[in-house]
């Protein structure tokens, strides 16, 4: 349905994912919003904007955070609140003339479900670049998730290989943004607003922590989080919701609301 009345149809995908820490088990993904990106040429998939009504508190909220290399920032969310979040984080790519001589790369990354270890047996959200590759004008970095290695109670053994992808950058582009959500056991990533995604496994921990890690100075970042309040509605609810489109059986005064619930 559109966003609002005499707006544009959209394809929203649903999806189902299957989750390694509870056999047989398939939450649903959130919907995802089908575009297509004409400079690439390629599918884009994000949350409709109707995800965002189910943010309720900001945990936090910080612009001009200077990564320092080998750094790690503890966002110092209350305890337990990062097990239903949503986390926001940009940041700029260096640009040539500040990458130098050096071959080494540069990587970014979100610990999530960060226990009191300070994230050694986190989950972890990166995006990692050659600075040599950008220095040659390449405008692709690499994306993914290393799940965590510790899981006390997880019933099968688990794949802890990173799942990665290429996120391909436009000309110009130069700065990346990475937008997790995270439902207690379960966890979606999408990277430049849904050019890659990928959904993971976030094994709970009590503390829920999250922390932001780089291996390269990344000055000028910026992160943001909330909490995601509850999905389910009543039936009260629903039928109150104002309807976009009408029905075919009750005439065109009548008009039909779709209220979608999803389960991460």
């Amino acid at each position: 349905p559109p966003l609002k009345a005499g707006g544009s149809p959209r394809r929203v995908n649903f999806g189902w994912a299957q989750h390694v820490g509870v056999d047989g088990s398939g939450p649903q993904t959130l919907p995802r919003e089908v575009t297509f990106n004409a400079a690439l040429g390629q599918l884009q998939w994000f949350p409709p904007a109707e995800v965002e009504l189910l943010r309720s508190a900001v945990l936090v909220n910080r612009s001009g955070v200077d990564l320092q290399r080998g750094q790690v920032v503890d966002l110092d969310l209350p305890a337990g609140s990062g097990a239903r979040s949503e986390v926001l984080v940009t940041f700029a790519l260096p640009p040539p003339t500040m990458l130098g001589s050096s071959a080494h790369g540069g990587r970014i990354s979100i610990l999530l479900m960060a226990g009191d270890d300070k994230g050694t047996n986190a989950t972890e959200v990166f995006v990692s670049f050659d600075t040599a590759s950008l220095r040659a004008g390449n405008r692709t970095v690499t994306v993914g998730v290393v799940p965590a290695q510790g899981r006390a109670n997880v019933s099968v053994v688990p794949d802890t290989r990173p799942m990665q992808a290429e996120l391909r950058l436009v000309p110009g582009e130069d700065r990346v943004e990475v937008r997790v959500f995270v439902d207690e056991f379960i966890g979606e990533a999408y990277f430049q607003r849904g050019r890659e995604v990928i959904t993971f496994d976030t094994p709970p921990t009590a503390r829920a922590g999250v922390l932001l890690a780089s291996a390269t100075d990344l000055p000028n970042c910026r992160v943001t989080a909330w909490n995601i309040s509850s999905i389910w509605v009543t039936p009260e609810q629903v039928l109150a919701t104002p309807r976009l489109q009408p029905l075919a059986d009750e005439g065109p005064r009548h008009t039909r609301a779709l209220r979608v619930e999803h389960v991460l």
